[in-house]
């Protein structure tokens, strides 16, 4: 991993994780506008009357209430049925990032005739081609950087499948579109499905691409991450159900172990502990 390489990646692992900073960005935003304005309050600051602002809100030029709503609402016309008006044929793009996929990572063509097979509905959606079953690899990485912890978690999986089972999938690829950065970042989701989808994504990644285990012990908040998700899974775990993410860390951990030797405790812990509970 060259230094550019490490920066690009750096840079993007700052940006995702910043998600969770938000209720300090708000706050740090109202000081902000206070200092801007001295001696007015945040109302004259922001120029509208008491009864516009809710306590603990910052103005971030929106406007109001509804226009939120709405722009909450567009977010959801992913999950909507897809109208019989907007299944217009398009010229189908040969581009592997064009190329559209099931849930399994399975490429889903056109016939011979340019005409779609029947798919399930639920493949469907308000995306770039919405007359067209299966996501783009492009709309999948959108997807993956989503709050809606349903759409990251099928995003996540699906990308891990491609990356598993697509033969035009690169390291290139995947180092260019940071695909192994947004696998790292979800790790430590607050959505426990999303975390499982994560590192069942990075097992299929090693397994195919073992050389990106230099690139993620590179990543010091994803080895915290593994750390404590490790910590929390062993504690938590009912000992009477197999758990597939206590197995998939245990992977992932004797994989980065030779990177990163400050892992060796949790990582003893963790197989031993999934050796004993599942055989594995």
């Amino acid at each position: 991993m060259t230094r550019e390489e490490r920066e690009e990646t750096m840079a993007e692992v700052q940006r995702l994780f910043s998600a969770s900073n938000i209720e300090f960005l708000k706050e740090r935003g109202r000081k902000k506008l206070e200092s801007d304005f001295p001696g007015q309050g945040q109302e004259a600051a922001a120029g509208v009357e008491s009864d516009d602002v809710y306590e603990g809100e910052v103005d971030l030029g929106f406007g109001n209430r509804l226009e939120l709503d709405e722009l909450e609402i567009d977010k959801q016309k992913w999950m909507e049925p897809v109208a019989e008006e907007e299944d217009l044929p398009r010229p189908e793009d040969e581009s592997f990032e064009g190329r559209r996929f099931d849930f399994e990572g399975n490429e889903l063509k056109r016939g011979s005739s340019g005409v779609e097979e029947e798919y399930d509905p639920i493949l469907y959606h308000h995306g770039e081609e919405p007359g067209r079953p299966g996501y783009t690899v492009q709309e999948l990485l959108v997807l993956s950087d989503s709050n809606n912890g349903g759409q990251r978690q099928l995003a996540l999986r699906t990308l891990g499948n491609i990356v598993a089972n697509d033969s035009d999938v690169s390291q290139l690829w995947i180092r260019h579109r940071q695909v192994h950065v947004r696998f790292a970042v979800s790790v430590s989701h607050a959505n426990i499905n999303v975390r499982h989808a994560a590192l069942a994504a990075l097992v299929q990644l090693l397994v195919r691409f073992p050389s990106f285990t230099k690139d993620l012990a590179d990543i010091p908040e994803f080895l915290i991450s593994l750390e404590n998700i490790a910590k929390q899974e062993m504690f938590h775990v009912d000992e009477q159900e197999e758990s597939p993410s206590v197995v998939s860390l245990a992977h992932i951990l004797s994989l980065l172990l030779p990177l990163a030797p400050k892992l060796q405790d949790i990582c003893s812990d963790i197989i031993n502990f999934a050796a004993d509970s599942y055989r594995v």
